[in-house]
């Protein structure tokens, strides 16, 4: 495989779209990785989790709509290249305002979780809040300015700003993963 656009998507109850899960070889229960599809219109089921998640939208257009337990939703605009983060824990879904289909790839620390916790209703249904991590302050989901995305901060990372709007295309995208030692498989679920 050398673009998830072109992966078989199958429906996924649980998100409420289409979607794929890829195990990466080498990552086995450390991070998950899954592509979406949303149809014109259409929204993932609101969730929660007790894990960090990234999300890149590959095409696409629409809202974001996360919200912290017990305070007013807040809206995170995106759009293909988009690049956020919902704080962990928060109630959050996508929808697609779009008259085309959206396309996302998210990478989640969830297998982790999963294997530390051996509890899928702690791990998906806990009410607390990390309220030290977000605690729905408007300014966090602003824009990050154009110097995040190509000077990291001193220390760790990138800061506190959870929203990259758009990356820059890859110049070129190498003919043979395999002969580099990478690879990877698809899984299809419910």
């Amino acid at each position: 495989m050398t673009d998830v656009r072109n992966i078989q998507l199958k429906s996924w109850k649980r998100l409420g779209c289409d979607g794929a899960y890829l195990q990466l070889r080498g990552l086995e229960g450390i991070t998950g990785v899954y592509v979406g599809k949303l149809g014109a219109g259409a929204s993932t089921q609101p969730e929660r989790h007790l894990y960090e998640k990234v999300i890149f939208i590959l095409q696409g257009e629409g809202v974001a709509e996360i919200q912290q337990r017990d305070r007013v939703p807040q809206n995170i605009q995106w759009r293909a290249d988009s690049l956020f983060s919902p704080p962990m824990n928060t109630l959050h879904r996508l929808m697609n305002y779009s008259n085309e289909p959206a396309l996302f790839l998210a990478i989640t620390t969830a297998p982790m979780a999963l294997d530390h916790y051996h509890n899928e209703q702690f791990v998906f249904n806990s009410d607390f809040s990390f309220n030290d991590r977000y605690d729905a302050e408007a300014e966090l989901f602003r824009a990050a300015p154009r110097t995040l995305i190509s000077r990291p901060t001193t220390g760790n990372g990138f800061g506190k700003p959870t929203l990259f709007p758009t990356f820059a295309k890859p110049r070129s995208t190498p003919k043979s993963r395999k002969a580099r030692g990478q690879s990877h498989s698809i899984r299809n679920f419910q």
